[in-house]
């Protein structure tokens, strides 16, 4: 994290989380070394108003989610500007095709 980030509301508290969460993944060099990513996700979605009284929601959906990933090392450099409905990317923000946009 950049000294920047750092100074920013919060940022402090924020790189020691991320201090912490990289300490439980087994340090940094497991970090930057690891090839692949296992995620294992479970849930369910509930939409308001849809149960037997405007105040409940109803649960519309279950989820189990077992998914296995390579690690793509590239470096995304680009910065997003949003106004409403309308915005702009400039620079690499696609890993699958790192070519400058904008």
């Amino acid at each position: 994290m950049t000294e920047e980030a750092q100074t920013t509301s919060g940022g402090a508290r924020l790189v020691s989380v991320i201090e912490q969460l990289v300490a439980a993944m087994g340090g940094k060099s497991a970090v930057e070394g690891a090839e692949t990513e296992a995620i294992t996700a479970n849930g369910w979605r509930l939409h308001p108003g849809w149960g037997t009284d405007p105040s409940k929601p109803e649960k519309v959906a279950e989820f189990s989610l077992k998914a296995h990933t390579y690690l793509v090392p590239t470096e995304l450099n680009y910065l997003e500007v949003g106004n409403g409905s309308i915005g702009r990317v400039n620079g690499i923000d696609f890993m699958f095709d790192p070519r400058p946009v904008g």
